[in-house]
């Protein structure tokens, strides 16, 4: 859900039966105040697991731990650029459908890299996971102005990505 350039999930459930499956996520919005239950049968919406992703990160080491991470979540059609003006060209040569990235890097950052994928028609839409190794709040407020999905902080675990990568489908899903 997204409202007032926000989204925030609290909790998510899966419940079963037969060859039914429901997830009801609990959605709470603070600056609006509003809370409310969704419920999906089709669980694989917006990020699943063949979806192609593009980690976008100056140091190899993070592009590797975060390919890592994602192989550990099922996620195996990945591939990576050093820094955003690469990332750039490969999401116009090619078809990604979900991109994670570094902000801080030389060149073109990931907060211009962003503002470069919502400018564009074809880009637009693209779900943006954004990654710092800051947690300051000028900067996730930019990021959230620029239009991103979802912000994590370096470092994390296989755990916070699964969660931030939920989160952005919950929040893809429902608007």
């Amino acid at each position: 859900m997204q409202a007032r350039g926000g989204c925030v999930q609290s909790k998510q459930t899966e419940y079963a039966a037969g060859s039914h499956r429901w997830t009801i996520r609990i959605v709470y919005h603070p600056m609006s105040n509003l809370l409310l239950a969704i419920g999906d049968q089709n669980r694989g919406k917006g990020v699943e697991k063949g979806t192609k992703i593009l980690v976008v990160d100056d140091f190899s080491t993070m592009r590797k731990i975060t390919r890592t991470l994602l192989g550990k979540l099922g996620y195996a059609n990945v591939e990576e650029a050093d820094d955003g003006l690469a990332a750039l060209v490969l999401l116009l040569e090619g078809r990604f459908d979900f991109l994670i990235t570094d902000w801080d890097m030389p060149g073109m950052t990931g907060i211009d890299l962003l503002r470069a994928v919502r400018a564009d028609p074809v880009l637009a839409d693209l779900p943006v996971l954004m990654v710092s190794s800051e947690a300051r709040r000028e900067e996730i407020l930019m990021a959230e102005a620029a239009g991103v999905d979802g912000y994590i902080v370096k470092p994390y675990t296989v755990e916070t990505l699964r969660d931030r990568i939920e989160y952005v489908r919950g929040c893809r899903a429902v608007a």
